[in-house]
């Protein structure tokens, strides 16, 4: 915490541990070496154990196998599924080549991923052994691969895909009935190596930077359109040591990492899941995967049986955890720290998840992976609500729309500048510009206030993203698909409270004259058009939007007007 009473919102947070300067592969050899025949990884719905050792072995493999190829640093590999081990074993190849890694939801809607493979020109899909589904969808963006004729060439692959290679695909995956060279399953695709690629691969992981870029996540703006971050090894390394060490800094845990046993029931594809999955990486702990295949039940199951000691877990999921059916006859007695992403957590669910844990809420973007925590060594009066402070290393200002810093407890636009931020937007230099400035400040968009303490809380975003189950959703994207239907005049999405936590999206439509729609219908029409979350939970048909004062329409009074219209009410905070 600032020594000092602050008079203007600005604060710098000094960082007590040195940076490391290894790159993630390098990294991955350290830890392998210290911490060999320890669990690393434990996939609970696949039953599948990974320690050390044989991820360093597993992912050198892949990665010589990715040279055997042809594959060099720069070029591109979408890992598209679920949570399972050759997931993460392809990351780590790719980590130590200098190979840029593209995640994907199962579920993002097919011109989505077309855009994604085409854009960033991506050389080898990698297709998760989970869901089943992931076959059906490569057919449908790429029929031509139902020919059999085995002398076609790379250049040949794919029409619409040019620079696309090879996929690979995972056990429970089937592509019987194609004999195309360039589709190898896993088990033959790791065949293709021999000695002298994997000498060559320890080479190549030698040379990557720590500033060189590792992964990029997509995420979406108020436009709807995707937008690659890409992130380096040494911010996402760097600020997993950061997180890490302010929630061990809680009573009982302090330095005993090898205790550790860290829950995850967010995607890898989701930048979310980050602290869980590089944790044992910087830490040498453990990492508990509960998912794929997501029920309540087997979360409670893998969190009693794992004996997990700290959780990152969906607002959700977390929600469904509390209110499971026979709750008492669960042991959560390891449970220490559960830690809420994504969004605000409702007072009430709070009050409930620290009855069986500390909470640790955080804040950040995909653009800043986590910049502020709430502080677990501060007095309790500093932990109300939604206060979170800045990590070590990270400086904090809230500014007016001049580019001026307010006095304390003033609200304006949250900026950010750490050493955790993005690279930049891939292919989008402009975007980059207009979200990092010239003295490397983070216009993160929302609305803050700091306190005296330096505490900062969120007050909500400038922008009218809707945040459901831990993702931020753009209304416009579904406003145009939805006034693409023959009876929609016009749309205004809108999020409303959820259930449980977080937001729901709610439509409110107005219809051409001498038109009828029903809910059930617009549900169905959106269904395989936009991402799934972003499928429409309430419906209300009006004849008006609300305006402002100054002729726009204003999504803040139509959320209320829906609100009334669905019998929903905010809840109010103490």
């Amino acid at each position: 915490m600032s020594s000092s009473a602050l008079t203007m919102s600005y604060l710098h947070v000094p960082r007590k541990t040195p940076f490391t300067s290894n790159t993630i592969g390098q990294q991955l050899y350290h830890i392998a070496e210290t911490y060999s025949e320890k669990e690393m990884y434990v996939f609970y719905g696949d039953n599948e154990r990974i320690i050390f050792q044989q991820m360093k072995d597993s992912s050198q493999r892949f990665a010589a196998s990715l040279l055997s190829r042809g594959m060099k640093k720069g070029d591109r590999i979408a890992l598209w599924g679920f949570n399972h081990s050759e997931w993460l074993t392809a990351f780590y190849a790719c980590t130590q080549l200098g190979i840029l890694v593209v995640p994907l939801r199962s579920e993002l809607p097919l011109h989505t991923v077309s855009f994604i493979f085409k854009e960033l020109k991506c050389k080898v899909i990698l297709l998760t052994r989970s869901p089943a589904n992931l076959v059906e969808r490569i057919f449908t963006l790429m029929p031509e691969l139902h020919d059999n004729d085995d002398r076609r060439t790379d250049q040949q692959f794919s029409r619409l895909f040019p620079d696309l290679k090879f996929i690979i695909y995972g056990d429970g995956l089937s592509f019987e009935h194609v004999q195309n060279r360039s589709i190898y399953k896993l088990d033959t695709f790791l065949e293709l190596a021999d000695k002298s690629d994997i000498d060559k691969v320890t080479a190549a992981c030698m040379s990557i930077d720590m500033d060189d870029p590792a992964l990029t996540y997509f995420t979406s703006g108020s436009t709807g359109s995707p937008k690659a971050v890409v992130l380096s090894h040494h911010a996402l390394l760097n600020n997993t040591a950061t997180s890490g060490a302010y929630r061990a800094g809680m009573e009982g845990f302090q330095d005993n990492w090898d205790s550790v046993r860290f829950g995850i029931t967010m995607t890898f594809s989701s930048s979310g899941s980050f602290i869980g999955t590089f944790l044992p990486l910087v830490r040498g702990c453990t990492s508990v995967i509960l998912y794929p295949d997501f029920t309540v039940e087997a979360m409670a199951k893998a969190l009693q049986d794992e004996r997990v000691t700290e959780g990152a877990f969906c607002i959700n999921h977390m929600a469904q955890l509390i209110n499971i059916p026979d709750f008492n006859m669960y042991d959560f007695s390891n449970l220490r720290i559960v830690n809420s992403t994504g969004s605000v957590i409702p007072r009430k669910l709070r009050q409930r998840v620290e009855q069986i844990a500390k909470r640790n809420g955080t804040y950040g973007m995909t653009e800043t992976l986590e910049v502020m925590l709430s502080h677990p060594l501060d007095p309790q009066d500093a932990k109300n609500e939604d206060c979170v402070y800045p990590v070590g290393g990270t400086e904090v200002k809230i500014v007016n729309d001049e580019g001026r810093v307010v006095p304390v407890n003033a609200q304006g636009e949250l900026l950010v500048r750490s050493y955790s931020l993005l690279l930049y937007y891939l292919g989008e230099p402009e975007k980059t510009r207009e979200f990092k400035d010239d003295n490397g400040w983070a216009h993160t968009g929302d609305v803050a206030v700091m306190d005296h303490r330096g505490f900062v809380k969120i007050c909500g975003r400038i922008k009218d993203l809707i945040t459901k189950n831990a993702v931020n959703l753009a209304p416009l994207e579904l406003e145009r698909i939805l006034n693409q239907h023959q009876s929609i005049e016009d749309t205004m999405v809108v999020g409303v409270p959820g259930d449980i936590a977080g937001e729901e999206v709610c439509a409110c439509i107005r219809l051409r004259n001498e038109t009828t729609l029903t809910t059930e219908e617009v549900i169905e029409f959106c269904k395989g058009k936009v991402f799934t979350l972003l499928v429409p939970k309430y419906i209300v048909f009006v004849n008006e939007f609300p305006a402002t004062e100054i002729g726009k329409f204003s999504r803040q009074k139509m959320s209320i007007r829906a609100m009334e219209m669905l019998g929903l009410k905010q809840e109010t905070k103490e």
